[in-house]
């Protein structure tokens, strides 16, 4: 399935007169779709009306820290006002960039759409991206390790999350990790993410991925049925579920947040190529990505209420839980270190060998954070970037 949603940077989408104005929108593409005009798959577009939001000047291009009259650092003018944003996971490590369209932080520096579309399943995002449909992608590391092997290398701009936050939780039967002997234990797939935090997991307690069976299942929603139905002994959730697990039977056994254990987890990807195309536009989405998680600390509240109606859930406990997990763990610098990438090197290379020659020092760049923080930006929110 695939979903597309157009959305005006400056329009608050949190008020009440965007969701009317979304509902009588998305009403209108139902009558026309049922006047006879066909669509293909499930796809659907959404414009944000903007009458009563604020709008502000797109900022004039400068090379060197310029105050704006208000304390605001003055950020160049970006090459495209019109952004094609990928997603393939509705989690918050994806949320702040949609987050920044909607509170109006990306119209503020010049960016003044936002074209966001949500694919089930990171290859068609990344397909995407490689083929130029998409301009930057919310995503995790292994993507951009791969890429490194093809003509069309990626590059992670930021990283707003590389903190495991998963708990491994074990079915009926199963209280410890050693119960996980022989056992098959659930991954999304081989060579990604939920791959690595496995890998760590048996790591931490001293076991080895050959300790194990290690069987592709699918998503976290797949993980979690294949838990309760049997046909696994164990699987990586996400440690804000902890409750729900529990209810259903399962026994946290290790939560990956107690430990030391990183990844490269939730980033901004785009190609090396429109990297160097569009220096400006990348510099305006790292610094809206940092921005609109400052904002999300300063009002959990409407920052879960947005997400719940982004990612689709039913109850609001839902997107606080997972939003209290985030922001306990996040990036605020966005700034990651060698370590975590070379560990989701290793795990890639178990199916994919040839990644083992790349230089994975090539698959990200803090050179965006560092020119923010040249400008001044990074100091109207008191960051300081970790070493």
């Amino acid at each position: 399935m695939q979903r597309t949603k157009q959305i005006t940077a400056s329009s608050p989408r949190g008020s009440r007169l965007f969701r009317l104005l979304a509902i009588l929108s998305v009403l209108a593409l139902i009558a026309t779709a049922c006047a006879g005009e066909a669509t293909d798959g499930e796809d659907t577009t959404t414009t944000a009306a903007a009458d009563d939001a604020p709008t502000t000047e797109a900022p004039t291009e400068t090379s060197a820290p310029a105050d704006d009259g208000d304390g605001e650092v003055t950020l160049p003018e970006p090459e495209l006002s019109t952004v094609h944003f990928g997603v393939s996971a509705l989690e918050f490590h994806s949320f702040p960039l949609h987050y920044a369209a909607v509170t109006g932080i990306l119209d503020k520096y010049g960016i003044t759409e936002l074209e966001e579309t949500y694919t089930e399943g990171v290859t068609t995002a990344i397909q995407a991206l490689a083929g130029g449909q998409l301009d930057v992608q919310a995503g995790t590391g292994s993507s951009v390790i791969s890429s490194l092997t093809t003509d069309t290398p990626f590059l992670t701009v930021a990283t707003t999350l590389s903190k495991l936050t998963d708990g491994f939780f074990g079915g009926e039967g199963i209280t410890s990790m050693e119960d996980l002997r022989g056992q098959p234990v659930a991954i999304s797939t081989f060579g990604g993410e939920s791959h690595a935090v496995v890998v760590s997991a048996l790591a931490e307690a001293g076991l080895t991925p050959e300790d194990v069976e290690i069987v592709q299942i699918g998503g976290q929603s797949d993980r979690i049925a294949a838990v309760i139905g049997g046909s696994v002994a164990a699987a990586p959730i996400d440690v804000a579920r902890r409750s729900e697990m529990e209810a259903e039977g399962m026994t946290l056994l290790l939560n990956l947040a107690d430990t030391d254990q990183q990844l490269p987890r939730g980033g901004l990807n785009v190609t090396r190529e429109f990297a160097e195309a569009n220096p400006n536009t990348v510099l305006i989405l790292v610094a809206a990505t940092m921005e609109a998680i400052q904002l999300m600390q300063e009002d959990p509240q409407a920052a879960a209420e947005e997400h719940l109606n982004w990612a689709e859930l039913d109850e609001i406990e839902s997107s606080q839980a997972e939003l209290e997990v985030y922001l306990e763990f996040v990036n605020e610098d966005l700034v990651i270190g060698p370590g975590p990438w070379n560990t989701m090197q290793e795990v890639l290379a178990v199916t994919a060998p040839q990644v083992i020659d790349v230089d994975v020092s090539e698959a990200y760049t803090n050179e965006f954070v560092e020119q923010l923080d040249a400008l001044g930006f990074l100091d109207q929110f008191g960051i300081t970037i970790e070493e």
